[in-house]
């Protein structure tokens, strides 16, 4: 099977010293992540004139309980606002990682990478040949619910451990294909019952 990604694709193919194939595919570039992380960082400008705002209004109500009160609170969610934001902005501004697929006669090890979007833990796992049976190429908007990144497109799944896993969510059309092809050549799976 050819392991030449299609032309103009993003796609890496690395080797390791026992000669086993990595694919590598990195997660696009996104200009809404870097306008955010600008959005977020004057909003948080603009957070640390409100806190001291907020600390002086503090000070000056501790006569009135009724403003007391009100102080407080606005300081306590206006502080956990800024938490928040602070959050968001490391979320936003930290390296992304490639999802990888290390191909080997006993399976594939599996990395998920991490993006900007991804807020549950990432995802890596060892998936057995008797696994990769299962590899499915279905269409984005079928019993998944459109979940696929690639809007209009296919996406990629097998199933592991009662889970399934989508390979190749940030690809490209026929980079999907192109993988469901090599994957299904080399882990035995009838192209019929991938999709293919």
């Amino acid at each position: 099977m050819n392991i030449t990604p299609p032309p103009g694709s993003r796609i890496r193919i690395e080797e390791n010293d026992t000669g086993e194939p990595t694919i590598v595919m990195p997660v696009p570039l996104n200009v809404l992540r870097t306008l955010f992380g600008i959005f977020v960082v004057i909003w948080l400008v603009a957070w640390v004139f409100g806190e001291q705002r907020g600390i002086s209004g503090l000070l000056s109500s501790m006569t009135n309980v009724f403003a007391l009160a009100f102080s407080v609170l606005w300081l306590t969610f206006w502080t956990l606002a800024g938490i928040l934001a602070v959050y968001l902005l490391y979320r936003a501004l930290r390296p992304t990682a490639p999802e990888s697929l290390h191909l080997k006669s006993s399976g594939v090890g599996y990395d998920g990478g991490a993006h900007m979007l991804q807020f549950s833990e990432r995802c890596r796992c060892e998936i057995s040949f008797q696994q990769m049976q299962s590899l499915r190429l279905r269409d984005a908007k079928d019993d998944r619910g459109g979940t696929s990144y690639v809007s209009g497109g296919r996406c990629l799944t097998v199933d592991v451990e009662g889970r399934q896993i989508e390979i190749g969510a940030f690809a490209r059309p026929a980079e999907i294909e192109w993988l469901a092809l090599l994957l299904a050549d080399r882990y035995g799976v009838p192209y019929e019952r991938v999709g293919c």
